[in-house]
């Protein structure tokens, strides 16, 4: 697999131009982009993993960037570390990064990769940095595909739709979040606890970060194996949302080890 290194930086400094044309001579069409087995062509000589402490991976390079090394955290599980490789490399190929360091390094933390919802959190080249592992990752155009009609986010199409571009599903989620037509919130919970949201656009919710999960949501009260989601369905909008609503709300969780669950509501 051979790249045109030229024609990537004549590309507009812009993050999704970049990725998408990265993609365009990957030539993979709607599959999983092999980060690993292109980096070297791209011009990333190693990347190498150990734990980390502090931060989620960094990108050592030369003045002018003619080529450069990746070290990522061994720590963290495979698809934030697909994700993290995938930031790096953005930073590698943009042609407006340069490091802050004296000794051409760049250090990203766990904030700047994967607080990926509220840019407001993050400084310029960092938010640049995760539209490109985004778009690489999940290109716009195939996620409006594999989503343009439906209703509301099925658990079950979004979770072979991650298998497909082996992305994690926080990966999937911020681009789903991005393009769809209808208001959609993500909720992430361990053992009844919500750790985070993703719910811009939505109806302001009854809960928040740190709260219990609504008493009666389907969330809190289905039971299954882990691994397993229940069928979506109509869920009482008074249990959620803070504000009277005439659409319909539909709630879908999914159940995975360790107390962790995934709920997706959906407005329709």
């Amino acid at each position: 697999m051979k790249f045109d290194r030229e024609a990537i930086s004549d590309i507009e400094p812009d993050s999704i131009l970049l990725a998408g044309e990265v993609r365009r001579q990957a030539n993979i069409g709607f599959n999983s982009i092999p980060l690993r087995k292109i980096a070297p062509e791209l011009g990333i000589f190693k990347i190498s993993e150990k734990p980390l402490k502090n931060i989620e991976g960094a990108l050592v390079v030369p003045e002018g960037k003619f080529e450069g090394e990746i070290l990522l955290n061994s720590s963290t599980d495979p698809g934030r570390k697909r994700f993290t490789l995938a930031h790096e490399i953005g930073h590698f190929l943009h042609p407006l990064h340069h490091p802050e360091s004296d000794f051409g390094r760049f250090e990203c933390d766990n904030t700047d990769i994967f607080n990926t919802f509220n840019r407001t959190a993050l400084n310029g080249i960092e938010a640049q940095a995760n539209d490109f592992a985004s778009e690489i990752l999940t290109p716009t155009k195939f996620v409006k595909q594999a989503f343009k009609d439906i209703e509301h986010v099925n658990m079950g199409s979004l979770i072979d739709f991650c298998a497909i571009l082996n992305v994690s599903k926080a990966a999937a989620f911020r681009k789903i979040h991005d393009i769809c037509c209808f208001p959609v919130a993500f909720i992430f919970s361990h053992n009844g606890v919500i750790r985070y949201l993703h719910c811009d656009d939505f109806p302001r919710l009854k809960v928040w970060y740190k709260n219990a999960l609504p008493v009666n949501s389907i969330s809190r009260l289905f039971s299954a194996s882990d691994n397993t989601f229940s069928k979506p369905q109509i869920a009482d909008p008074g249990i959620w949302l803070s504000t009277h609503q005439q659409k319909t709300l539909i709630e879908q969780v999914l159940i995975q080890e360790d107390g962790y669950r995934i709920t997706v509501l959906t407005l329709k």
